[in-house]
């Protein structure tokens, strides 16, 4: 049974944190190797220190979230 190119599975690779630098290399690899489509992060960039306070850090602060 033949199939046509529309028929075939499509596959996206789905990166990781990488530097903004590796992209380009690495969507040229993935274009290379036969990947469909390449995902990368929605936040390219991290602040290397954040004032926020993030409310899940301890088992306790999570129970209260359930809790309500």
């Amino acid at each position: 049974m033949a199939f046509s190119k529309e028929q075939l599975m499509r596959f996206t690779l789905m990166t990781g944190l990488g530097g903004i630098d590796d992209y380009p290399q690495l969507a040229r690899a993935a274009e290379d190797s036969g990947w469909s489509s390449l995902a990368i992060p929605d936040s390219l960039f991290y602040p290397e220190v954040t004032e926020s306070d993030y409310p899940y850090l301890s088992t306790e602060a999570v129970r209260q979230a359930l809790d309500g």
